[in-house]
């Protein structure tokens, strides 16, 4: 949250235990948004005293802060009406009145983007002092994937099924209110929970606030320049002694493997970072397990398999279509360019089906429970490489890889590829090149001398004709020649004598070597070998096979041949 570190309030002195300052701790007041709350009770009965409210009066209060004045006016009046801008207000509002008897009487409002905050019903059978106590009064968001697990035995079965030693650090993406949190700090050493939405990482500081697994802190770094240094070793130093720290995205990377040392003696059970989980940098650790939002499925299981060091396993909950994706195998109808990627990194298996009623809110699709555990030692191979051939096979996966490499415009990306990769080595692959074709030049002009001997022996030419033998008479003379075809015919085809002709003369009397080291000479002769080799590469025992039944052997085999072709897809 803006504002600074947030530290623990000191009670005042004289302050009884259970007073009014209980409400205060932990929130950090900002006096730029004129947060300033009344601390006088005798100044809050003269206030109320003053507004001669009865008992049957409906009392509006605008800017209720931590309810201080607002429980006299519950007691006054028949209701209440707070309006509050701050979220921290309004759920620590909910939170002082709950249970009490006013809390029927308390109407809360909260004037900012996410609707009004309820109340949530508890559900048939539900306990007092369930997990519902700790999602009451926060509305979650669906347009974020905000979906809650909310049924304890498949949140058990999770964490059974990741096999978590004591000595584990478990990596949590997306917390949200703490359900598979606590379980988690129960199985491992310590917990990284990396959430993005401020609201549940307040809500998580404050659920385990006095438990065996954390004491009660808030620490987090300022924007202030001049306090920044002091912020990150205050942080540090306070989280080492209370074994619970919050952290911003923002943070730099000396500031995360300081905690993460913390995180490896022990000294620090639960790391919580507020930010984006795909633009953060993450520290070491060995497990992890996440309910993700959907919308981020691709890009952080791909950010996981690159991280290093490798982990020793994940297990994240996927939408069903996405997870069937990632097992799939050759020849099933969800097998696709992520399965081949995934399955290059990582051994994938399915553990668990999960239906869209053990959320809360339920979501519009069923879930599945997916195990990733990351091949050690990693596959040696480019991975830019290998994925640019594999999204060129799979723009159509049911046509034959002979149809797939013949079309225009696989030919251009794949000449665009090779340019620029010839661009960077210079130009010395061509010198193989360079020297095949200047041989049978050199053999050439050193038979012109007996072309010529043949000429005169049996001349073409056969006589001058001056412009004054035409009317109108042209403005240049004319001459005769005879031209009879050779039999039989030169075995050459004529398309590639003529274009290796028409480039030896665009400067007939340069060196062959400097006219093929031309840039644009090289470029065309890029251009057509690119063109061939990309048409022998697809032939022969991949010509006629489809992406959609190839296994990962045949894609790495496919993609030596192209390498060895001069062909890159990156």
């Amino acid at each position: 949250m803006a504002g600074g570190k947030i530290r623990k309030e000191k009670p005042s002195r004289g302050a009884a235990v259970g007073s009014s300052n209980h409400y205060q701790g932990g929130i950090q007041f900002h006096k730029s948004k004129g947060q300033h709350i009344l601390k006088n009770p005798l100044l809050v009965d003269a206030i109320v005293q003053k507004a001669g409210i009865n008992s049957t009066d409906v009392v509006l209060e605008i800017g209720p802060g931590t309810g201080n004045l607002t429980k006299k006016l519950l007691e006054a009046g028949k209701s209440v009406i707070a309006v509050e801008l701050d979220s921290r207000m309004v759920l620590e509002l909910q939170r002082r009145f709950q249970g009490t008897s006013h809390s029927n009487r308390l109407k809360a409002k909260r004037n900012m983007a996410g609707g009004k905050i309820r109340k949530e019903k508890p559900s048939r059978g539900a306990a007092v002092g369930s997990s519902n106590h700790y999602q009451g009064g926060i509305q979650f968001h669906k347009s974020k994937g905000q979906h809650i697990l909310k049924n304890p035995l498949l949140v058990d079965a999770i964490v059974q099924k990741a096999g978590i030693n004591s000595t584990d650090v478990v990596l949590e993406i997306g917390p949200g209110t703490g359900n598979l949190t606590k379980k988690l700090l129960e199985a491992g050493k310590s917990v990284i929970a990396v959430e993005l939405d401020s609201r549940m990482v307040l809500e998580l500081q404050r659920r385990f606030q006095g438990t065996p697994h954390s004491n009660r802190l808030k620490a987090s770094l300022g924007n202030d320049d001049q306090r920044y240094l002091y912020s990150i070793i205050g942080a540090v130093l306070c989280a080492l002694l209370s074994k619970v720290l919050f952290a911003r995205q923002s943070d730099p990377k000396l500031h995360l493997l300081v905690l993460y040392n913390a995180l490896a003696d022990g000294s620090l059970t639960l790391l919580i970072i507020q930010g984006d989980v795909l633009k953060c940098d993450l520290p070491y650790f060995d497990i992890c397990v996440a309910n993700i939002p959907y919308q981020i499925s691709s890009p952080l299981t791909f950010k996981l398999l690159n991280h290093r060091p490798l982990f020793r396993c994940a297990v994240i909950m996927f939408q069903r279509e996405f997870a069937m994706r990632l097992v799939a195998q050759p020849r099933d109808s969800q097998y696709c360019r992520l399965s081949v990627n995934t399955q290059l990194l990582a051994r994938v298996s399915h553990l668990l089906k999960v239906g869209k009623n053990n959320f809360r809110p339920p979501p519009k699709v069923d879930s599945s429970v997916v195990r990733i555990e990351p091949r050690k030692p990693a596959p040696v191979v480019n991975f830019k490489e290998w994925d640019g051939l594999v999204r060129m096979c799979f723009t159509r996966k049911n046509k034959t890889l002979g149809a797939i490499f013949k079309q225009k415009r696989v030919l251009s990306i794949l000449e665009k590829n090779y340019k620029t990769l010839q661009a960077l080595q210079a130009s010395q692959a061509f010198l193989s090149i360079l020297r095949k074709i200047t041989k049978p030049l050199q053999a050439l002009q050193a038979s012109q001398g007996n072309d010529n001997q043949m000429a005169t022996d049996a001349p073409f030419w056969v006589m001058a004709v001056g412009k004054n033998n035409f009317r109108p008479p042209p403005k240049v003379d004319s001459s005769v020649v005879r031209i009879e075809p050779r039999k039989p015919a030169p075995v050459v085809n004529f398309k590639e004598w003529d274009g290796l002709v028409r480039m030896c003369f665009t400067r007939k009397n340069k060196t062959l070597g400097a006219i093929f080291k031309q840039k644009r000479v090289l470029s065309i002769l890029e251009k057509n070998y690119k063109t061939l080799q990309a048409l022998q590469a697809s032939q022969g025992e991949y010509e006629d096979k489809r992406s959609s039944k190839l296994a990962q052997a045949d894609f790495m085999h496919l993609l030596s041949l192209f390498n060895q072709a001069g062909i890159h897809f990156s």
